[in-house]
C-alpha cells in the first residue's frame, strides 16, 4: 500500500475528512434538520387537506342542501297585483274590471304596470 504512504494522497484525505465534517456540521445544526422536518410535515398536511376538500367538501357544493340554503336567502320578486280595492265600497275586486261587482259603480281605469316599470327601469 504504498499508495497511501504518499503525502500527496495524506493532504487530500485530511482535506476531504475537513470538507465532509464541515458538511456535516451543516447539516446537523438545528436551522437545517429544522427546516427538513416543516417540509414533510406541510407536504404531509397539504396532503389531508386536499384529501378533506375533495372528500367532503367538494361534493356539498352543487348539492342541494346548499342550493336550498342559497335560495332560502334570494330576494323574491314583487309580485304584481291582481286584485285591486273599489274606491267607493272598498271591496276587493279584479285589476281589470270596470264596474264593482259589489255596488255596480263605474271604475276609473286602472294604469297596467309595463313590464319596465314594474322592474323598476
Amino acid at each position: 500500500m504504498a499508495f497511501l504512504d504518499n503525502p500527496n494522497v495524506q493532504k487530500a484525505e485530511k482535506a476531504t475528512v475537513g470538507v465532509l465534517s464541515g458538511f456535516k456540521s451543516f447539516i446537523l445544526r438545528g436551522n437545517v434538520v429544522d427546516l427538513a422536518i416543516g417540509i414533510m410535515i406541510g407536504v404531509a398536511f397539504s396532503g389531508v387537506v386536499n384529501s378533506l376538500v375533495s372528500d367532503v367538501i367538494t361534493p356539498l357544493i352543487p348539492g342541494r342542501p346548499v342550493n336550498a340554503l342559497m335560495d332560502r336567502f334570494k330576494p323574491r320578486p314583487a309580485a304584481t297585483p291582481t286584485t285591486r280595492e273599489c274606491p267607493y265600497c272598498l271591496s276587493t275586486i279584479p285589476l281589470k274590471a270596470t264596474r264593482c261587482a259589489y255596488c255596480t259603480a263605474q271604475l276609473p281605469p286602472t294604469e297596467e304596470p309595463s313590464p319596465a316599470r314594474a322592474q323598476g327601469v
